[in-house]
């Protein structure tokens, strides 16, 4: 016998709701007059909750404030101009310049720290999106420069964690721990170059040079599964650490081919100078939590980096610094997690102290 039962289904209902706030008055003794309060929120219709979401949506979903603007009077019948939208994420941003120096204090306080860079647009100029972070924080920077003083700017002088990057020497002047360079860069690199000696019209005067290149990425595909077999827990760490003499020496072996290639004589030299990569090949083997790459940080980018291609970077100074602020307090609430968009209303809603909480696991 057939049954009915009933069902409840979700509904998008095209409805806006006006809440009522109480705004100051001031009575003007010289002209007996009344004046209302000079607040940002005295002559605005847009409620803390609609600035929230259209912030959320912006740096978040990765909507140009043009389509927020769109979607909010399609669906809700809310019209206001996309500047409106832009206004409310350099509020947010202007409001939370707090939290994000709390933010960079924690960053120097990590025991572990991924670093990275990626390109940017400063009001169509080149720029530098850097990322510092963690498992539980993510910080974001923008700078027209690429040089020592901008990683300095954002982890001080006194940063005594570890270390994890690529291969780029501005991160060397930062004194730290110990230090991991990312094997998967090398490998990578490694693939590239015998891509492209298999494109050169002769590639037989070459054929070390390939070899080498398809050894090492081996040899370190092979010593990244080292990582996944400690994580697993069939590899202690005493017995990783006892590996690494034995990886230097095959390593040394695999570098004393005879090679010609301008790119796979820089790669050799980059493995074996102590003043490029050599000490930090194989630090991970005994250091607790380190990992062998850097896919932390290259995951962490993959945000901003859709944001750039859809907006082409920053228009201001102003816009770039509400960028990396929302960015970088968004990716901790997500590590953190915390609901991002809550965290927003209490930020449109409450005192700083009260956004800090909403940010954070403990506000402690």
């Amino acid at each position: 016998m057939a049954r009915s039962r009933p069902q409840s289904p979700y509904r998008v209902l095209k409805r806006s709701q006006s809440s009522p706030f109480t705004r100051s008055t001031a009575l003007l003794t010289s002209c007996r007059s009344r004046r209302l309060s000079s607040s940002r929120n005295a002559f605005c219709s847009i409620g803390p909750t609609t600035k929230a979401v259209g912030v959320w949506l912006h740096h978040q979903i990765k909507l140009p404030f043009r389509q927020v603007q769109t979607l909010f009077d399609t669906l809700f019948g809310m019209s206001f101009v996309p500047a409106s939208a832009l206004n409310f994420s350099l509020f947010a941003a202007g409001k939370s310049q707090p939290l994000y120096d709390d933010l960079r204090d924690k960053i120097r306080a990590s025991w572990l720290l991924h670093l990275d860079e990626t390109s940017w647009r400063l009001d169509g100029l080149p720029a530098w999106l850097w990322y510092a972070g963690d498992a539980d924080l993510d910080f974001f920077y923008i700078d027209r420069s690429r040089a020592t003083e901008v990683i300095t700017t954002i982890l001080g002088d006194d940063f005594r964690g570890d270390i994890v990057s690529d291969g780029y020497a501005v991160y060397d002047a930062i004194v730290a721990r110990w230090r991991q360079t990312c094997l998967a860069h090398i490998i990578r690199t490694a693939k590239e170059i015998a891509s492209e000696i298999h494109l050169i019209k002769k590639p037989t005067r070459y054929q070390s040079d390939i070899a080498f290149t398809t050894s090492i990425a081996e040899f370190f595909s092979d010593v990244c599964a080292l990582h996944r077999k400690r994580r697993a827990g069939r590899l202690s760490r005493k017995r990783a650490r006892a590996m690494i003499p034995k990886l230097r020496r095959r390593l040394k072996a695999l570098c004393a081919t005879t090679l010609s290639h301008p790119k796979t004589l820089n790669i050799r030299d980059r493995l074996l100078s102590p003043d490029r990569d050599s000490k930090k090949l194989f630090t991970f083997l005994s250091r607790p939590g380190m990992p062998p790459t850097n896919n932390h940080a290259e995951r962490a980018l993959r945000g901003p980096v859709i944001s750039r291609k859809i907006s082409f970077g920053s228009r201001s100074e102003a816009g770039a610094n509400a960028f990396a602020i929302l960015a970088s307090l968004l990716g901790t609430a997500h590590r953190q997690n915390r609901p991002a968009l809550k965290f927003l209303h209490t930020l449109f809603t409450a005192k700083i102290d009260a956004a800090q909480a909403a940010l954070y696991k403990s506000s402690a």
